[in-house]
């Protein structure tokens, strides 16, 4: 384009003129900048910090955003080293082998960090207060043996909204307590014990448990220790009689809880989408209780110890007609041990009656021993669960009465991806003869046309799919 012509009241605005201008607008060279890192064109960046200051200052907010920003300030000269610091918004590394960062970085302040991951696998992380900048939103400390001043100075970080913990050693529900008051928009608390936390759960505090119940904010919780009836006793009549509303806006929850302390805890969940529950007892009277959490989404349910469930407890689940992923297994335990078995009395007729209530049911894993639930189960399944991308089942699966003629010869799951039969017989010897194996795979391919991962308990330890 020819330059415009320049007149006495206005001068010639050339095409470079307008360029330059645009290039001198902080919001135009955010969005470049942005456009190279996220095409991970950190070259062409560095050479764009190089043009000019204000490029400098565009790009170097950007390049510094980078997880590679930790290693790469080792390089900086000790000088000017505080000038990226100030920039970097999220350091990354395992304590185990990059001690060295604490030795470099003693004197400098990291004022814009918001995401801190530290690895230490099982050693105390100290002089943690250099990390521990106010501007902090997400800490990630895994495999630490954890001191009060380990965690303590997390109390500066009123910023925070997000803690995951994975401990080996020294964390007790007052030290978390001590911790949390200090965080008023604390969004997601994640704790979990390592190898040598795991061998005693213990018991979470009633003031802890008190606390969380009456935050505002807490929307994903998951926590070590067991809810037991006396703490969710507490909770309970500290609501009666001040009446808040307890876990106001929680959502997500682990829980490691009896059925007795599960039937005081669910008055006060009345919001939750997803319940990861670890029951220590036997009693499966936990199930009917959990019945009256109806905006259930997502349902995984562990037993630790070998438990009989009734089938009218698994049918009074077909209330949670949300259910997206429903999961009944038992807690794994070493070889050695003496393993976990869940039995029920659960039938054909009962998964009929579930399935037609599931009816968005994506994910399915039922690890039990289920008597009297056959390939008819699985037809019920496949009628009213059309959306059903997983499936895992411990019943006898006949082949001959899958492939009938009463089928129709329609997909049973046009939408199942994944399918586990562990257990598949043909009444007479457990390798199925009516059709044969090949013919089953392609029979198989019919029926489950979306299907990568197949899992068989004959012949086939594993088959995918091209």
């Amino acid at each position: 384009m020819a330059n415009t012509p320049a007149t006495a009241s206005s001068p010639a605005i050339t095409r470079f003129d307008s360029t330059e201008k645009a290039l001198c607008l902080p919001e135009i060279l955010d969005l470049i900048f942005s456009f190279c890192l996220d095409a991970n064109d950190l070259g062409t960046l560095s050479k764009a910090v190089q043009v000019n200051r204000l490029w400098f200052e565009c790009g170097t907010e950007k390049l510094w955003t980078s997880t590679k920003a930790t290693p790469n300030l080792l390089r900086v000269p000790g000088d000017r080293q505080q000038i990226y610091a100030s920039k970097i918004f999220t350091i990354s590394f395992d304590y185990t082998i990059a001690r060295r960062y604490y030795d470099a970085f003693k004197d400098l302040e990291f004022r814009r960090l918001r995401e801190l991951d530290i690895f230490s696998y099982g050693l105390d992380v100290r002089e943690m207060e250099l990390y521990c900048a106010p501007s902090l939103h997400k800490v990630k400390f895994d495999g630490l043996f954890v001191q009060i001043s380990t965690i303590g100075c997390l109390r500066n970080c009123r910023e925070l909204k997000s803690i995951q913990l994975r401990v080996w050693r020294g964390l007790t529900p007052q030290l978390v307590l001590d911790v949390l008051k200090h965080l008023p928009l604390l969004q997601e608390a994640n704790l979990s014990h390592g190898p040598v936390g795991n061998t005693t759960i213990g018991a979470i505090s009633g003031d802890l448990l008190l606390h969380l119940a009456q935050s505002k904010c807490v929307t994903n919780l998951k926590l070590p220790w067991s809810w037991s009836a006396s703490a969710v006793e507490q909770v309970t009549i500290a609501k009666d009689d001040t009446g808040f509303t307890s876990f106001p806006v929680l959502e997500s929850l682990h829980l490691v809880a009896t059925a007795a302390a599960i039937e005081g805890a669910v008055p006060l969940l009345r919001n939750l989408t997803s319940l990861n529950l670890l029951l220590e007892d036997s009693d499966y009277g936990a199930l009917w209780h959990i019945t009256g959490l109806t905006a259930l989404i997502t349902l995984s349910l562990t037993f630790r110890k070998t438990i009989k469930i009734s089938a009218a407890a698994i049918t009074a689940l077909s209330a949670l007609s949300k259910l997206r992923t429903l999961i009944m297994k038992p807690k794994q335990r070493s070889s050695n041990d003496t393993p976990i078995v869940i039995e029920t009395d659960f039938s054909n007729d009962d998964c009929e009656i579930v399935a037609s209530h599931w009816l968005d049911l994506r994910h399915l894993s039922l690890q039990l021993v289920c008597a009297k639930l056959s390939t008819k189960g699985l037809l019920s399944l496949g009628r009213h669960c059309r959306s059903l991308d997983f499936c895992e089942t411990s019943q006898d699966i006949n082949l001959d009465d899958l492939f009938s003629d009463d089928c129709n010869g329609d997909a049973l799951f046009p939408q199942l991806r994944t399918l586990h039969f562990t257990r598949t017989v043909d009444g007479r010897n457990d390798i199925p003869s009516n059709p044969g194996i090949l013919e089953a795979v392609h029979l198989l391919e019919c029926k489950f046309p979306m299907l990568e991962e197949l899992h068989l308990s004959w012949g086939m330890a594993r088959w995918r799919t091209p």
